[in-house]
Formats: structure tokens, sequence, C-alpha cells
């Protein structure tokens, strides 16, 4: 798992946006714990669950090597 901290909204939705090409029941996954869990495919096929914690903070299953790319990438819009 690698948890990640977000400069803002718009960080945490594009890195989410950019992890998971398809969405899938998170049944076995909530906890009720008011968090956040978004489970699916990457866009490479792999399985990844991304957990939204307060203040930004994502926790993220999977994909270690496409969560990196995404990061080192800028914005193609600036922000």
């Amino acid at each position: 798992m690698t948890r990640i901290s977000c400069k803002d909204a718009a960080d945490a939705s594009c890195t989410i946006a950019n992890l998971l090409a398809d969405l899938e029941q998170p049944c076995q996954m909530c906890g009720g714990d008011g968090v956040v869990v978004l489970t699916g495919r990457s866009p490479t096929g792999e399985p990844v669950t991304v957990r939204m914690l307060p203040e930004l903070v994502l926790e993220v299953d999977g994909c270690e090597d496409l969560l990196a790319e995404i990061r080192a990438r800028r914005c193609p819009h600036g922000r």
C-alpha cells in the first residue's frame, strides 16, 4: 500500500481518474468508517483499490508503478 497526500481536490481527482479505468462494487471493503473506497481495474488491467482519507490523503493498493508515473507527470492544464 502506498499513502500519498494530495495538495488539493484537483490533485486527488486527477490521481484517482488516472488510476481507475473500470469501477467495481467495493462491498467487501467498506467498513462503515467514513472512508470513501473505490476499487476496480487500472488502465493496464491491474486490480487497484483507493481509500480516500480525511485531509485528501489517498491509500492506494496496487499499481505502484502506474502511481509513480502519474505522480511524476505535470498536469496538462497547468494545475
